[in-house]
């Protein structure tokens, strides 16, 4: 019997006041919206299950990513290590052009009255293209612009019984009736 009490585990006692005690929930309680602690407990666990999920499937990636490292040869690891040079000194060359290029795109347009804010929608990595878009875009805003102010300075007249005259404002024309009051 003596070799029995050791297989048993023993758990120290646990004092009364180091558990949590819930206080008592009122009907009034139940009443007022928010979140109860079961809820808070729910988002917190399903976020916990979710940031877990997408860990393992990285750590999965990447483990099957060394272990296909690991089965290429010294000659197709270097090879491997040029590839991913070379795209890395490419990606730095576009942005570099990219950049060169936005720069150039909006003293362009600062010189040609255009707002720049457009500036990121014409941009390309190549020069020539970023001057392309650029022209077109120009021409193309240069008859909006056209537009709208046409629409704005046409004078349109109103025909009453009495007689009216038009005269040029800042925000385009206005009617002026015999009374003397201006119709805009």
């Amino acid at each position: 019997m003596p070799d029995d009490d050791k297989d048993k585990i023993v758990t120290p006692p646990v004092d009364d006041k180091d558990k949590k005690v819930d206080p008592p929930v009122d009907d009034k309680d139940k009443d007022k919206k928010g979140l109860s602690q079961e809820d808070v407990d729910k988002i917190i666990a399903d976020r916990l299950t979710r940031a877990e999920e997408s860990f393992q499937k990285k750590l999965s990636d990447e483990r099957k990513k060394w272990e296909d490292d690991q089965k290429l040869s010294d000659k197709e690891k270097k090879e491997k290590e040029e590839k991913e040079r070379e795209e890395a000194r490419i990606n730095k060359e576009n942005d570099i052009s990219l950049r060169e290029n936005r720069l150039t795109l909006t003293e362009k347009m600062a010189e040609a009255k255009v707002p720049t804010v457009f500036a990121d929608f014409l941009v390309n990595v190549n020069t020539d293209k970023t001057i392309e878009n650029f022209n077109k875009f120009k021409t193309a805003w240069e008859k909006s612009l056209e537009d709208y102010l046409k629409g704005k300075i046409s004078t349109e007249t109103i025909k009453t019984d009495t007689q009216t005259k038009t005269e040029p404002t800042k925000s385009g024309n206005a009617v002026i009736t015999n009374n003397g009051q201006a119709i805009l």
